[in-house]
């Protein structure tokens, strides 16, 4: 058994081992989607499908959110450990990461027929 420390009241595995590039083509799809973790919160989720997609959990604003970084080997192990630490510097700054990614209220603007002009706002996703 290995060794335990404490952190926080969380009980944490001491010497968690990183994924290597050879874990990661060995990576076989089953039954149902499991999931193995780098470090950082990063970790690779293994589809029954076959397809193999990087993951980061955080929290931001007392919530757990997921933040995807695209699949392997399309995005090779460096790549997603880089977009990681680019999204934890983020974290540090207190900017959400996912701002960008949710529907936003765009105006639009309606002319009738009689010079009268009226602006609507409709979310993204219904355009």
């Amino acid at each position: 058994m290995q060794p335990r420390g404490i952190y926080g009241g969380i009980i944490l595995r001491v010497g968690v081992s990183m994924l290597t590039d050879v874990q990661l083509r060995r990576l076989t799809p089953a039954e149902k989607p499991y999931k193995r973790a780098d470090t950082g919160g990063l970790f690779i989720l293994v589809q029954p499908n076959g397809s193999r997609l990087w993951r980061m959990k955080y929290r931001f604003g007392g919530r757990e959110k997921l933040l995807s970084f695209g699949a392997y080997p399309e995005v090779s192990l460096a790549a997603a450990r880089d977009a990681r630490d680019a999204a934890r510097s983020e974290l540090r700054a207190d900017r959400d990461l996912d701002s960008n990614d949710r529907p936003r209220a765009r105006p639009i603007l309606v002319v009738s027929g009689h010079g009268q002009e009226r602006v609507y706002s409709l979310k993204r996703d219904c355009l």
